[in-house]
């Protein structure tokens, strides 16, 4: 049993933010693409896709609330969005066409396939965040002043 006094405010935010895009996510690929005619995604694949995207929204999430870093939220938010609305243009374009999804998988799922490497690259960026900002209020004059 976890004590309550870990589960303050940052690991609370983290948690339900990686729920809700794992959430999002599990939508997309089980019912909102289907019914576009993308091929349904085996149940290992969704295990892996909802265990990315809750890493992928609870690091920075987390980073966020405890360290005030900003950079891998921003990344992580953006690179998700980009890549839900390049997938969405990709299927609904084949199915107006009434044509098959075809030469590889859209970038929803190229990215969420190697969720490792977008969550290593945005921990480097928040790393760097974290290093500049110590750097910048160790050399900062007094706030008096």
């Amino acid at each position: 049993m976890v004590p309550a006094s870990a589960w303050d405010e940052t690991n609370r935010f983290a948690v339900l933010g990686g729920l809700a895009l794992s959430l999002v996510t599990l939508l997309l690929y089980v019912v909102v693409f289907p019914a576009y005619g993308y091929n349904r995604t085996p149940v290992w694949g969704l295990a892996w896709y909802a265990v990315g995207t809750f890493l992928l929204a609870a690091i920075p999430i987390h980073l966020f609330v405890r360290r005030r870093i900003v950079s891998p939220v921003v990344a992580v938010a953006g690179t998700y969005a980009v890549a839900v609305v390049s997938t969405w243009n990709r299927i609904a374009s084949a199915h107006e066409a009434g044509a098959a999804l075809h030469a590889g998988p859209p970038a929803l799922s190229f990215l969420l396939l190697f969720w490792v490497v977008p969550l290593l690259l945005v921990s480097l960026l928040g790393g760097s965040e974290y290093a500049l900002k110590r750097i910048v209020h160790r050399y900062a004059p007094p706030s008096g002043e």
